[in-house]
């Protein structure tokens, strides 16, 4: 995040029940594509927040990047799918592993995303109960 010189706000977070280890690195994927797909003529800004439902809580990373197109949007959580961009690397597998820890925590991951304006990615996971 220091390197690609983004401006990151984060809000007070919902408690949640997962696998700790899972959680992080489904979040850590989200913010790596963030970063991997920042607008390349204005500073990254990633703002998190998060809601608390009754069953699920949702945690909200919405960045300023390039966005996706909507013809994309129905495959990105598949395995081995890529953005067609030539000056993007990767292997595909980030949102699908995403998808696959998110799902197996009892949780969704949902995607709202504009080309040109940036993305919000939605996962929801069972609500802790204090």
């Amino acid at each position: 995040l220091k390197e690609a010189g983004a401006q990151v706000d984060i809000e007070d977070l919902p408690r949640c029940i997962g696998d700790t280890d899972q959680v992080r690195q489904a979040f850590t994927n989200i913010i790596d594509n963030a970063i991997k797909y920042r607008h390349p003529s204005r500073q990254l800004k990633i703002q998190i927040r998060g809601v608390a439902g009754e069953k699920l809580s949702g945690y909200c990373f919405e960045d300023n990047g390039i966005g996706i197109a909507e013809k994309d949007i129905a495959g990105i959580f598949n395995l081995y799918y890529q953005l067609q961009r030539k000056e993007m690397t990767g292997e595909g597998i980030g949102l699908s592993t995403v998808k696959k820890m998110v799902e197996h925590n009892g949780g969704k991951v949902e995607v709202e995303s504009e080309e040109n304006k940036g993305s919000r990615f939605w996962v929801w996971l069972p609500t802790a109960r204090r």
